[in-house]
């Protein structure tokens, strides 16, 4: 049926990424009592399309309940790695301050060919797995939390990707 079909195109382009970051990062019961409205907002969180869905989500959230606690700020600044990483098609991503494994689908739109020079460095801070895991490990002395990580390796991805046909 019609229905089956349309699933299979939607699943093909869209990926949820799951993320699991170092960091506190939730809606605490005394910043947002009502569970209804705790649950609605993760859900529209996790959904927000793009970084600009994320802000004004951010912005509405402070508007009703004032200025979030430092785990709420963090919730924010996880999920607005999200559209980044399912435009990747990252199915997951895991990251401390210490390193960061993107588990990237087949399709992602990075290119093997610019990826390869990176991982294959003796002593390189990169590693690909046959099973297309790429992680990036940092040093110590870097400042910045597991957020911040994600965030430069965003960057550093961003001229591998394939170039459009």
């Amino acid at each position: 049926g019609l229905v089956g079909s349309e699933m299979c195109i939607r699943d093909r382009h869209e990926v949820d990424t799951e993320l699991s970051v170092e960091l506190e990062h939730y809606l605490p019961e005394d910043y947002i009592d009502d569970i209804g409205l705790r649950l609605s907002l993760y859900r529209r969180f996790a959904t927000a399309t793009d970084a600009q869905a994320i802000d004004d989500l951010a912005t509405e959230m402070e508007e009703r309940f004032g200025p979030p606690p430092p785990p709420a700020r963090a919730l924010v600044r996880v999920m607005s790695l999200k559209p980044a990483l399912r435009e990747l098609r990252a199915l997951g991503c895991e990251a401390d301050s210490r390193r960061v494994t993107l588990h990237l689908r087949e399709d992602t739109p990075l290119d093997p060919g610019r990826l390869m020079p990176l991982v294959s460095t003796p002593g390189a801070d990169w590693t690909l797995s046959p099973d297309m895991k790429l992680t990036r490990r940092y040093r110590e002395e870097d400042s910045g939390d597991a957020v911040d990580r994600v965030r430069s390796l965003l960057r550093e991805l961003e001229p591998m990707r394939a170039k459009p046909a």
